[in-house]
C-alpha cells in the first residue's frame, strides 16, 4: 500500500515574490479539504494549507471521509460531525473504531485539540504549519514519557 497525498501544496502557485503572502487564483480542490475562506474569497494563504492538513488528520483519526455522501443530516460534513463530539466531551466517539483499543485519552485530546485549531473556520484562528508541527512533537515526546515511566514501573 502507497500513500499518496494530493491538493495540499495549491497555496503555492503563482508569483514567487516572497513577499507576497496571499494568492488569487482557480484552484480545483477536492471538496472537502478546500479552504472554506479561499471559497468565500478566491484568495489561498499558507493558512490554506494548515486547513486540508486538519482534514487530513482528521480522516486518519476518524476513518471517515471529509464529506460522508451516504450519511444524512449533521453526519454527512465530517468536521461539524467530530466537532459536536469533541465540545460534548465525546472525543471517543470521533476515533476510528480500529484505533480505540489501547487509546491514551489525555494524548488523543491533545491531538484533537491541534487538529481543530488547523481546521478552524477563520485563517486568523488558525496556527501556522511551523507551530503545528511544534505542538505535535511535544505530543509525541510526552506520550514517549508516559511510556517509558510505565515500562519502567513493571
Amino acid at each position: 500500500m502507497q500513500a499518496k497525498v494530493a491538493d495540499f501544496g495549491f497555496a503555492r502557485i503563482g508569483s514567487t515574490d516572497p513577499g507576497q503572502s496571499e494568492i488569487q487564483t482557480d484552484v480545483k480542490g477536492t471538496a472537502g479539504y478546500v479552504d472554506p475562506e479561499y471559497l468565500r474569497t478566491n484568495y489561498l494563504t499558507v493558512k490554506s494549507d494548515v486547513f486540508s492538513y486538519g482534514i487530513l488528520l482528521l480522516e486518519i483519526l476518524s476513518g471517515r471521509r471529509p464529506i460522508e455522501v451516504n450519511r444524512g443530516g449533521r453526519e454527512k460534513i465530517t468536521v461539524r460531525w467530530a466537532f459536536e463530539r469533541y465540545n460534548k466531551g465525546n472525543v471517543q466517539e470521533i476515533l476510528d473504531p480500529m484505533l480505540t483499543e489501547s487509546v491514551n485519552k489525555d494524548i488523543l485530546n491533545k491531538i484533537f485539540d491541534v487538529m481543530f485549531q488547523c481546521v478552524a473556520p477563520t485563517r486568523a484562528d488558525r496556527p501556522h504549519m511551523k507551530e503545528v508541527v511544534e505542538k505535535l512533537w511535544k505530543i509525541r515526546r510526552d506520550y514517549a514519557k508516559t511510556q517509558n515511566r510505565a515500562e519502567g514501573s513493571l
